[in-house]
Parts: C-alpha cells; structure tokens; sequence
C-alpha cells in the first residue's frame, strides 16, 4: 500500500508554486493534482481525493472560498492549508468557518509549509506566527452562536427578526410590531439572551443585526 502523503496545490502563480514544489521535497509525499484556477479545483476533486490541499484564496474563474464552500457542499474529507498574502481578521475568520485547518502566509519562512502540513495531517491545526490568533477564538464563537441560534423557536426568532429592522430599537415599538406588551418582550429577550450567552441586550442587538432579515 502506498503510504506517501497526496498533496494537491491550487496556486496560479507559477514562482510560488516551484516554490512549495521545492519545499515539498522534504515531505514523503506526492503532488497528485495542479490547477491555477478554482473552477479546475473543483473539477478535480469531483472525482479525485487528496489527503491536504494547498490552496491560494486568490485563484482566477473561483476563489479559494468557492473551493471551500464546494468541499464542504459535498462532504470532502481534504485537509484545507490556505497560502496568502491576507491578514484581515474577516478573511482569516472565514476560511477557519470554512474548515480550513491552516493558513500561513506567503511570506512566512519557508519551513513553516512543511510543519503546517504535518501538523494538520496529524488532526491538529496551524497558523502562522503573523496571523492574529484573537481572530480563530471570535471565528469559533460566532460558530457557536450560529448553533445556539439553531435553537431558537419560531417565535425568538420573530422577535430577533423585528429587532433587526427596527429603526431606534425602541423595546416598547417593537413590543407592539409583534403584537405582546413589553412585559412580555422583556421576557422573550431574557430567554434569548440566555439561550445565546449574551449578557446585554446591547449585545442582543449587534447579533440581530449580524445574522437576522433587517426588511
């Protein structure tokens, strides 16, 4: 049986990917698949697999998060090592909601390719030294609050949606937008608040805003 590590590399920039064919010849693996372009990604793995993909987020025709969004549509078990030039938090906080297992960034040192991929492989994750590891930690909480909202009745629901298009977040307004008094509204927000963790309704109202219909 062959035991060698099956890397795919989706990168359009031809220096940069002889550069991780360089590195890569410290590793007992295989590079099984190339594409300079997310469509090709795709395509490829509708019928092929790989242990981890190396993968810029700035490929052509598809991005990277288009990739991500396909594997994880259909289940893929690919380990996902993002490569970037991006440090902004929402960009690092998507691909880890995306189930990417690592990010390092082009102009990391070159060894941290090689121990990022053995790190993942072996089920843990790995970002770079210059990736603010704050962003991972509210990238894992808003996870969790998606879920907790999950739980949420119809109602709750309601009454988050009525927050969220509400013009000056006047409780005794949108009291009466849901037809209860504001007796009743106030009790709704509590069981809401518990349910999701939050300790304000300051709080309650940036998640209304962030993840419910504001029309």
């Amino acid at each position: 049986m062959d035991s060698k590590l099956k890397i795919y590399v989706a990168e359009d920039h031809p220096l940069t990917r002889e550069g991780i064919f360089i590195l890569l010849n410290d590793l007992d693996c295989e590079i099984v698949g190339i594409s300079e372009n997310g469509q090709d990604t795709i395509n490829w793995f509708k019928n092929n697999d790989a242990d981890v993909l190396i993968l810029d987020l700035g490929l052509p025709v598809l991005n990277g998060f288009d990739v991500m969004k396909f594997l994880n549509k259909n289940h893929n078990k690919v380990k996902t090592l993002v490569l970037s030039s991006d440090i902004e938090s929402t960009t690092i906080k998507e691909t880890y909601k995306l189930g990417a297992k690592g990010y390092i960034l082009k102009v990391d040192k070159d060894y941290c390719l090689t121990e990022a991929i053995n790190l993942i492989v072996s089920g843990k994750s790995y970002y770079s030294e210059s990736v603010n590891k704050g962003f991972i930690l509210e990238a894992e909480d808003e996870i969790l609050l998606k879920e907790n909202i999950k739980e949420l009745s119809d109602r709750e629901k309601e009454v988050m949606n009525n927050i969220a298009k509400s013009k000056d977040f006047c409780a005794k307004t949108i009291a009466a937008d849901i037809g209860v008094n504001a007796s009743t509204f106030r009790t709704y927000t509590e069981r809401i608040r518990k349910k999701l963790g939050l300790k304000s309704n300051i709080k309650l109202v940036k998640v209304a805003l962030s993840f419910f219909e504001r029309n």
